[in-house]
């Protein structure tokens, strides 16, 4: 009789977690380095899309961009999407894999930053 209530309690745990269950992504926004945003990380429920905007606020830089972290905890990044002044984009979450893509790509990331381009032509991410 135990191993029966035990096994109908698993069975109902498993079924509550599968309807209820959402996988999450974490939270993809340095918000120290982002210019605006919809959804601060306090007010971040689990997946919902977040619209940023990175844009120049000084004139050392001659562009700006929205760089993509892999999250191995290195500091390389991609340069996804870049303008003189201004560019924003919409993150979305990928459940399956718990990664962010900007909207337009298909390429996913756990982080996202603003990154500017100095007259080198080197990027940074402060």
């Amino acid at each position: 009789m135990f191993h029966q209530i035990l096994s109908s309690v698993v069975l109902f745990s498993s079924l509550v977690f599968m309807t209820n269950g959402q996988s999450c992504c974490g939270y993809p926004v340095d918000a120290i380095n982002v210019s605006v945003m919809n959804v601060t990380a306090a007010a971040f429920q689990c997946s919902e899309p977040i619209s940023i905007m990175c844009q120049v606020t000084s004139f050392a830089f001659t562009a700006t961009g929205i760089a993509g972290f892999d999250g191995n905890g290195g500091h390389k990044f991609d340069i996804i999407e870049e303008n003189e002044f201004q560019i924003d984009g919409a993150l979305i979450c990928n459940t399956n894999s718990e990664q962010w893509h900007l909207e337009k790509f298909s390429k996913e990331y756990k982080m996202f930053r603003c990154a500017y381009k100095l007259p080198n032509g080197t990027w940074i991410t402060p």
